[in-house]
């Protein structure tokens, strides 16, 4: 386990007496905008039906498999988590879709928005709720991470980032895993996915288990647990590419 700056931006007597990743992790779960993520789009709206995943559900999933990462990789999974609990929290409506609507009007202004920017500002400035400061005033490693987070979508901001710990790629990871698996489950939920689409992905052939010719009925019987070891798979392949980076860089 490497050391991680755990130290916080303003005095912050709230915080006293407490493991300092506890207390991230209590205010990023009672803030205003993580409840926010409850009705927020991740492929399907709401109308759709209470089985497919929101903001919220997606970002849970990704703490779960964040963590299960980190520990496998005899990293900080409490870190883990708790940055993953944030990492949506600057997330418009809408989507990938809304993200990019609201940029397009920023820019006509000569501005931008960034949903990681946005986590960041909401994480230091909009969440208001201790009257000694703005912000949350979480840690130092989480605010680091949460700077630096990016997948295909982001656009990387300007500004310097803070030394960030490995657990910010871990989530980075963790969240890329767990929406392409979700997105499977959901897709086979609403009917765009069929069993033929299904045999056509290499991993899931390599997890699935159930009838060599499957009806819908077989697949939707067999959905959770191939997407469980297609996940567990994906876990395995990403520790050993960790242990060899690792050990060619030690």
């Amino acid at each position: 386990m490497h050391d991680i700056d755990l130290s916080r931006e303003h005095t912050d007597p709230y915080a006293e007496g407490r493991p300092p990743l506890a207390v991230d992790r209590q205010r990023i779960v009672y803030s205003a905008a993580f409840r926010r993520l409850q009705y927020k789009t991740q492929v399907f709206v709401a109308r759709r039906g209470d089985h497919f995943r929101s903001r919220m559900t997606h970002t849970l999933e990704v703490a779960g498999l964040a963590r299960t990462i980190a520990e496998r990789l005899g990293l900080n999974a409490d870190l883990a988590e708790v940055i993953a609990l944030a990492h949506d929290l600057g997330h418009p409506p809408f989507g990938h879709a809304g993200e990019r609507a609201l940029h397009k009007c920023m820019k006509r202004h000569g501005g931008r928005f960034e949903h990681n920017e946005q986590t960041l500002r909401v994480v230091t400035y909009l969440e208001h709720p201790y009257p000694l400061f703005r912000g949350l005033n979480l840690t130092t490693a989480v605010r680091a991470c949460l700077q630096t987070h990016t997948t295909r979508y982001d656009r990387p901001g300007e500004q310097p980032a803070l030394p960030a710990p490995v657990e910010g790629q871990v989530v980075a990871q963790a969240d890329q895993l767990a929406y392409a698996m979700h997105d499977l489950q959901d897709g086979f939920y609403s009917g765009l996915l069929e069993p033929p689409e299904l045999a056509d992905i290499e991993l899931w052939r390599a997890a699935y288990d159930g009838p060599p010719t499957p009806s819908r009925e077989d697949c939707l019987r067999h959905l959770r647990p191939t997407v469980e070891r297609m996940q567990l798979m994906l876990v395995d392949d990403l520790k050993g590419t960790f242990e060899r980076r690792r050990g060619t860089s030690g």
